[in-house]
């Protein structure tokens, strides 16, 4: 989409713009009213405090993460969810100062507009589809002869990621402006709740597909994830890639879209390789034209397929090599995609793209139904103390509202469980490592998952890399496992080869998560009643696992089983 948008496209309409006008002012004065009868609190008080210090681990840490000659440092800025207009309300105060400021350099000569159909002209030349542009010329409006400016000309705020959340803004800022949004006040209260380090995140078939009984359970239950909409963070979706053709896994229905937030417009190119192979785990089906015959339509047949190695003791992969099978086969072939592309080939991705991906989900769904049904997030950050307690960064903390609002989010645990630890004498040796369970792997009710063997899980057990808990405070993670090493899955289609459809492995919980999301939304396909219902679903699962004889902290709950959580009759 070309405008950043809340849902609504075309021109503002100015009945709408006045009404929105009389509601601004009606509640301004409202809120001037009761500010001016009533005194605080003592625990407002201690409220006010504790948001003016939220930004000191951000203080603390300034020196680490000064980014760009112009010494910006990525953040994400929490608005104050207490302000008497709400969260919401505070964002757009903080959008309109930085907007403000930028207007002052790129004013509109237009003497035949009003001030309002000014500032909504100005906006819509930045992207913003017209109704938010209409709400947001409004806090314009009112700032007009404002002097306070907690920003700086050097500020760079990604609008569009900003406006996708309902109470973030995402951006790079100096430190000058930190230090001023850590205190800064409008309508006598803090605008900020916190303000955090924008962490930069990592990225973390067809015989794993039997180990999880995907197989059993389409013979049996036709659990084929039909009618379910996936969406999958990552780097993109190869939308030429035959393996989502047969089943038209990326034709989306009218009301949704594939997102770019990178800001190149592109989310069926995949630059990376990793959310094509991601999500061809889950869904999509490609078949080798046998010889004599055919594979279903021979549209959407490939004359052959070819899958690239791992290859022992080295970095990368081998060349592209011919397989006999006929069949490659996500978990639910039948289920829809839909890519959120958050992994930039040049900047990578940070917390807060996927704070926005889930913004934008929530948007969507806000509807009479749910539209998307399950996120694939297989991308993550080491756990840092300093900055939050286990589970409540801001990024876990969407993920736990995305998940009370009816849909499922998998998440990859990590793959930080081995590493070198410093012996009595100095020395360093090679060891496993507990508590490294990665973000958003920490939100409590994400479905965080390690890596097994790809089909000998009972003999070689929990994955040495796999993220092992329990959590920094306590909690029991990861919530089972799933098959994560040496998974073959679609890798980006070289239209040069022509109908050969090229595959790859891949190892880690990255590869790990997508096996549970396919086992989901084949199980969704088949029990409906249970769509909407996030933490019924994790708890089916976690019921219905394997035990592989791991310690919980390696292996969770245990080995995911979708055959026997399609027939577990008490949970």
């Amino acid at each position: 989409m070309s405008a950043i948008d809340d849902g609504a496209d075309g021109e503002a309409n100015s009945d709408d713009l006045n009404g929105l006008v009389a509601k601004s002012r009606i509640s301004l004065d409202v809120l001037a009213a009761a500010d001016a009868i009533q005194a605080r609190s003592r625990d407002d008080a201690d409220r006010y405090a504790f948001a003016a210090n939220a930004a000191l681990p951000m203080q603390k840490q300034i020196h680490t993460l000064v980014h760009g000659s112009q010494d910006l440092i990525q953040v994400i800025v929490e608005a104050n969810a207490r302000l008497r207009a709400g969260s919401e309300a505070a964002r757009n105060y903080l959008l309109a100062f930085y907007l403000k400021l930028r207007a002052e350099t790129a004013r509109i000569d237009n003497p035949g507009a009003t001030e309002l159909a000014e500032h909504i002209e100005y906006l819509q030349g930045l992207g913003i589809a017209s109704r938010t542009a209409g709400e947001l010329a409004i806090y314009l409006l009112e700032l007009e002869n404002v002097e306070a400016q907690p920003f700086d000309k050097a500020d760079e705020v990604d609008l569009r990621k900003s406006l996708m959340t309902d109470k973030f803004l995402i951006g790079a800022l100096t430190r000058t402006t930190i230090e001023n949004l850590a205190d800064f006040h409008w309508h006598e209260d803090h605008c900020v709740y916190r303000i955090s380090g924008n962490h930069a995140c990592d990225m973390s078939l067809y015989e794993s597909g039997r180990t999880v009984k995907c197989d059993a359970a389409r013979v049996t239950f036709s659990a084929t994830g039909r009618n379910i909409v996936w969406a999958v963070a990552d780097s993109g979706i190869d939308g030429n890639h035959p393996h989502f053709r047969k089943h038209g896994n990326l034709d989306l229905p009218s009301s949704l879209e594939h997102q770019d937030l990178t800001g190149d417009d592109a989310p069926l190119v995949d630059e990376n390789g990793h959310g094509t192979h991601v999500a061809g785990v889950i869904a999509g089906e490609t078949c080798r034209v046998p010889p004599g015959g055919i594979c279903g339509s021979p549209d959407f047949a490939a004359q052959d397929l070819a899958v690239r190695k791992m290859q022992q003791g080295k970095r990368g992969l081998g060349n592209a090599e011919p397989v006999s099978v006929d069949v490659i086969a996500g978990l639910a072939p039948e289920c829809k995609l839909m890519s959120l592309k958050v992994v930039s080939p040049r900047e990578g991705v940070r917390a807060g793209d996927l704070v926005a991906a889930i913004g934008y989900i929530r948007k969507v769904n806000s509807g009479d139904h749910l539209q998307i049904h399950g996120l694939n997030i297989s991308l993550g950050y080491l756990f840092d103390p300093e900055w939050f307690a286990a589970g409540h960064s801001p990024l876990c903390k969407e993920v736990n509202r995305l998940v009370k609002e009816g849909v499922v989010v998998v998440v990859a645990a990590g793959n930080g469980g081995y590493g070198m630890v410093q012996k009595h004498d100095r020395k360093q040796e090679r060891a496993t490592h507990l508590g490294t369970i990665s973000d958003p792997g920490n939100a409590e009710l994400a479905i965080t998952v390690g890596s097994v063997h790809r089909d000998s899980p009972h003999t070689f057990g929990v994955s040495y890399f796999s993220g092992k808990g329990p959590t920094a405070d306590g909690r029991m993670k990861p919530d089972l496992v799933a098959p994560g090493e040496r998974i073959v899955s679609a890798s980006p289609h070289d239209v040069a080869n022509g109908d050969v459809a090229t595959f790859c492995e891949r190892s880690g919980t990255s590869m790990a998560a997508p096996h549970v999301s396919g086992c989901i939304a084949a199980f969704l396909s088949t029990r409906q009643e249970f769509v909407g219902q996030p933490e019924v679903v994790k708890r089916i699962f976690k019921k219905s696992t394997t035990d592989i004889g791991r310690q919980p902290e390696f292996q969770g709950a245990g080995l995911v089983d979708v055959m026997r959580a399609l027939q577990l009759k008490r949970f």
